[in-house]
């Protein structure tokens, strides 16, 4: 599984669930408008892209099968990954 995901304090965490949840708060309930969140699947390969929104004060959380091998891209924040079996490639260009 791909993900890509904006800035902000991102918590990726696996689940028993066979399905990818996400969970966005923001400090201001109207800006919800401005995060866009893309999810497409081929087969068994899934892709993940959240973007836009405010440019700080973004809290994502974001639930994936244990099973997952993600491979995580964001380009700063504070990024957790918990609770995920398979293999994990994380790149983050700024952060924690």
């Amino acid at each position: 599984m791909d993900i890509h995901v904006r800035s902000g304090e991102i918590d990726i965490a696996g689940s028993h669930r066979p399905k990818v949840s996400v969970s966005c708060n923001l400090k201001y309930a109207d800006e919800a408008k401005d995060v866009k969140i893309r999810f497409k699947t081929a087969g068994t390969v899934a892709d993940l892209r959240i973007s836009g929104g405010p440019s700080n004060n973004v809290r994502l959380r974001i639930r994936i099968p244990r099973n997952s091998r993600p491979l995580v891209r964001s380009p700063a924040g504070d990024l957790t990954v918990s609770d995920v079996i398979g293999d994990k490639d994380v790149d983050l260009h700024a952060g924690t």
